[in-house]
């Protein structure tokens, strides 16, 4: 269960030539106070379009090297005039554009919802829609961490925003809103047309020449109308100024909508031990504007694809969640977005979007939000590649769906209580002092510490901690660590609650007795929580090692157990600094107050190397043993199992006795 450690716009053209631009606007009186900190955030790195003429606009893009508690505010410019979404005007623009509105209806609704404590977030939290914390249907200036309406106080929960399909039926007990049924076109010119009714600006400005700065600042404009040269061909206007201009109308039905409209591309996380960037998989991605929320996944490369065009500014968001987990962040203040996917604003654009590329590059400095992305997009990827790779070619079960992981930065320990997918009472904050963020480390105060055992206790399954002495993990330290907490959430989904709640129980227990103590997490061999504990943490253990050998191999940095440092070079050395670690792992160690806890005794059960007759001898551990499965494992850990000795018996039961002397020795040696 527990694993210690040991705003500048940039507009971009396809091109070898990259503009920078400075796009300003007039702040209302409200947004002046903020004007001086949107100017003075360092402008992201300029990507190249690699598709089309004009390239793409970009601006807003939240910036990697700002400190991740220290979140910029969302600011909102004019109100959208009437309902241009509403289905009596969206049936006239089709009108207008095609001829007709048959079969036009209603497509989805424009709500709110007030929750009143933590469990009713979490409840929003998991459905399928997405969630904003302040109005849609205002001008999005800056997209940020939090949103200030006035009355709400920061560890207040806000009103949620959110646009969801025709059909959602609200989660009974939650007060909500319903603000407008709407009708929402994937077609940006039947959209843009809707606003030319209703007296909004679309916005439709290219990315080219001098005008782009006005442009991207314009935003949505009063009374104002689309800028249309009346006296060209009908053929080279678009829709909206075909209509504007009184002339030959658009085809009907319209022509199909250029590529170059729908957002797709791609998104790639840094893996620091190989040097590559690897697709981001199933990664959820988010494109808004105004009432128009379109949403879409990666695929196992990273790649991308909308369904929803857009001609106007869009922005896009990241974010981390899927049907197999969400991985939010750990924060110290507004405690319910705890509770939300961590997301990365990828920011506005306009123009050629149909192959947008984003690296989340790895970033050593874990007070920043680049960090943070990166152990949020590096865990994501984790647990897609247990579930869908791992864990069906080994046969070692899958962590259970709707998993809720939360990252976090510092010293301390990683942990898989399975909070959310079990029952459980209050827990002790020493546990989360010494868990999640131990007292040691003076940025968190007894307040931070409150807040987050409020927020997270009965809704967190595994907390992963990226980042020790200020320098992020590498990848193949993050994958050792969280292959050992993705094991025990495994293990969890074969023996059920109850086994995991003693196990549980166990460790919280030695956690308090034992707290800023050398047998902090898991006690002493003596005690009687120590029976259980050696069981999931030795199979955690070896599961965390042996799949962080099967990536990295030779590649792998060096880890360190017992007082050693199991390197690649490691005397008598073997291919991986992890396979060094299980095969030397010494039950006699005096070095190691946990050297009950035998994470070497899987390996010495699968592996055909007998280290007595395997020169230099480092152990007279005579292991012939030889071909035992991680499978076979697996299905030995019955939820009857609480003891070693106990899962020696059935594992022998269920593998027809075989190598019964060898199998005991191996457990002899180790001490069960």
């Amino acid at each position: 269960m527990y694993k210690p450690l040991c705003l500048r716009t940039i507009c971009v053209a396809a091109v070898l030539t990259v503009v920078l631009f400075s796009c300003k606007k007039s702040f209302t009186s409200n947004e002046a106070e903020l004007q001086g900190a949107m100017l003075s955030s360092s402008a992201s790195s300029a990507t190249l379009a690699s598709t089309g003429t004009t390239g793409y606009c970009w601006e807003d893009a939240e910036d990697p090297n700002r400190y991740d508690t220290l979140l910029k505010q969302t600011i909102l410019g004019a109100k959208l005039l009437g309902t241009p979404y509403s289905l009596t005007n969206m049936r006239q623009a089709y009108l207008n554009l095609t001829g007709s509105n048959s079969g036009v209806v209603a497509n989805k609704k424009y709500m709110r919802f007030k929750p009143t404590g933590y469990d009713q977030v979490a409840v929003l939290s998991k459905l399928d829609i997405d969630l904003f914390d302040y109005p849609l249907d205002y001008e999005l200036v800056q997209e940020g961490g939090y949103y200030n309406d006035g009355t709400t106080t920061g560890e207040q929960i806000p009103w949620l925003y959110a646009v969801v399909d025709v059909g959602f039926v609200p989660p009974s007990g939650i007060t909500n809103e319903l603000l407008q049924t709407i009708h929402v076109p994937d077609d940006y010119r039947i959209e843009n047309e809707a606003f030319r009714l209703t007296g909004n600006s679309p916005d439709t400005a290219t990315c080219t020449g001098g005008g782009v700065s006005q442009s991207l600042a314009k935003g949505v404009t009063p009374n104002s109308v689309p800028v249309c040269d009346c006296t060209g061909s009908p053929y080279d206007m678009t829709c909206e100024c075909r209509t504007y201009c009184n002339v030959e109308p658009c085809a009907t039905p319209l022509p199909p909508v250029p590529p170059t409209r729908i957002p797709g591309g791609q998104i790639t996380v840094t893996d620091d031990v190989f040097n590559n960037k690897v697709g981001a998989r199933k990664a959820r991605l988010v494109a808004r504007r105004f009432l128009k929320v379109d949403r879409t996944y990666t695929d196992n490369n990273g790649n991308y694809h909308f369904t929803k065009s857009f001609r106007n500014k869009f922005t896009l968001l990241i974010k981390f969640k899927n049907d197999n987990a969400m991985v939010n962040p750990m924060l110290k203040e507004r405690g319910y977005q705890m509770l939300f996917p961590t997301k990365i604003n990828w920011g506005r654009f306009r123009g050629n979007v149909n192959n947008i590329i984003k690296n989340v590059d790895d970033n050593n400095d874990v007070k920043k939000r680049g960090s943070l992305h990166w152990a949020a997009a590096t865990t994501h990827n984790m647990v897609q590649e247990y579930i869908n790779d791992r864990a069906p070619a080994d046969g070692i079960g899958a962590p259970p769906s709707g998993m809720v992981i939360i990252t976090s930065n510092g010293s301390g320990g990683s942990a898989t209580p399975m909070f959310n997918k079990r029952t459980a009472a209050a827990v002790s904050t020493t546990y989360w002092k010494q868990v999640l963020i131990p007292f040691a480390n003076l940025n968190y105060s007894i307040s931070d510490v409150n807040l987050i055992a409020a927020v997270l206790t009965g809704r967190a399954d595994m907390i992963l901690k990226y980042g020790a002495n200020s320098t992020t993990k590498s990848s193949d330290q993050m994958a050792e660590v969280g292959y050992h907490e993705l094991t025990h959430a495994a293990h969890y989904n074969k023996v059920g609650g109850a086994w995991f709640d003693q196990f549980v129980r166990s460790e919280v227990a030695q956690i308090i007795d034992n707290y800023n103590g050398s047998k902090s997490p898991y006690g002493a061999k003596t005690s009687a929580d120590a029976p259980i504990i050696a069981v999931g943490e030795s199979w955690a253990y070896y599961m965390g090692h042996y799949l962080c050998y099967r990536k990295y191999g030779a590649n792998a940095h060096d880890f360190r157990e017992q007082g050693k440092n199991y390197s690649a070079n490691y005397p008598a050395p073997l291919s991986s600094s992890n396979l060094n670690l299980l095969e030397y792992f010494d039950p006699a160690s005096t070095d190691d107050v946990f050297n009950w806890i035998p994470q070497g005794l899987f390996y010495d059960l699968l592996d055909n190397r007998n280290d007595k007759n395997t020169p230099p001898v480092r152990f007279l551990m005579d292991d012939y043993v030889f071909g035992y499965t991680n499978q076979q494992f697996f299905n030995a850990l019955d939820a009857d199992i609480i003891t070693l000795p106990a899962y020696k018996t059935r594992l022998l039961s269920e593998n027809g006795n075989s190598q019964a002397t060898g199998v005991n020795y191996l457990f002899t040696y180790y001490g069960y």
